[in-house]
């Protein structure tokens, strides 16, 4: 139901966060990657937006690739940086 609602509202982050929760909550870690990933490049303009951010840092993180998590989460401290999750 998911991935139906983000085919139909693809710009709406709040379907794009739910549909990666739900990806990460079955341990499909890549495919959360892919996704927001995908998103972000098709959608530039939600660069800046750290829910999406950090949800990406996250994925990367569960999926072993902490690197590249700690570079999206210092990015994210670059937009904002009093965000709390980040900080944490």
């Amino acid at each position: 139901a998911l991935q139906a609602a983000y085919e139909v509202t693809p710009r709406d982050p709040g379907v794009l966060l739910a549909l990666a929760q739900s990806m990460k909550d079955q341990k499909k870690y890549s495919q959360a990657v892919r996704l927001l990933q995908g998103h972000l490049e098709r959608f530039g303009d939600q660069k800046s937006d750290t829910r999406i951010m950090f949800m990406l840092a996250s994925s990367l993180h569960d999926a072993g690739k902490a690197k590249r998590a700690l570079a999206v989460i210092e990015s994210i401290l670059q937009i904002n940086p009093e965000h709390d999750e980040a900080l944490n």
